[in-house]
């Protein structure tokens, strides 16, 4: 999780964030108020720089190099390195679960179980439920084989930077965010 906090600024775009600490992906993160403080719990690099909120929503967290994502009543794990909380979880335990019929732009985290995670960025609207039906699919089905899966601020909110040596790609948002989840070279 990066901060998107620095000198005198409280929100940047995903590709500031990207470009300032040479990460290879990053994309938006948590949900925020209007004056760009984020709505619930978020760890990061210079630890914890938003509380914990008891609300029926989702963490997605790293403790112990194993990614997970938790119902936010579940307490976070003492090693925890990084940790987000949005809402809705759209998939738990492999199955997705009922949503609201609105279509808007969407980021979802997915875990499927075997350690791995996978970022998607969807830039045509799109329901809830949709996307949790086929994050849920086995990938056999052509879906994403999601074991869980979380829905991270969209709408405008909704925007990815990437540069490898292999490719870029800018995905645009409307606004700038007050934080990004980073994937970072080793």
């Amino acid at each position: 999780m990066l901060d998107a906090g620095k000198d005198q600024r409280r929100t940047a775009l995903v590709s500031e964030l990207r470009r300032e600490h040479d990460a290879l992906l990053v994309l938006n993160g948590s949900f925020f108020d209007p004056e760009s403080r984020p709505l619930g719990l978020v760890i990061g690099e210079n630890g914890e720089s938003s509380p914990l909120r008891k609300l029926d929503q989702g963490i997605f967290l790293i403790a112990s190099g194993v990614p997970q994502i938790q119902h936010a009543s579940r307490p976070v794990p003492a090693d925890v390195e990084m940790a987000v909380q949005a809402f809705p979880r759209l998939v738990v335990d492999g199955q997705p679960l009922r949503m609201k019929p609105q279509r808007s732009r969407r980021t979802i985290i997915c875990v499927p179980g075997d350690g791995s995670v996978l970022l998607l960025i969807v830039e045509n609207p799109v329901s809830l439920q949709d996307l949790a039906v086929e994050a849920a699919k086995p990938p056999t089905e052509g879906g994403l084989g999601c074991w869980s899966a979380l829905n991270l601020d969209g709408g405008p909110s909704t925007q990815a930077s990437l540069k490898t040596p292999e490719m870029s790609l800018e995905i645009e948002g409307g606004w700038p965010v007050p934080n990004g989840i980073a994937v970072l070279p080793r």
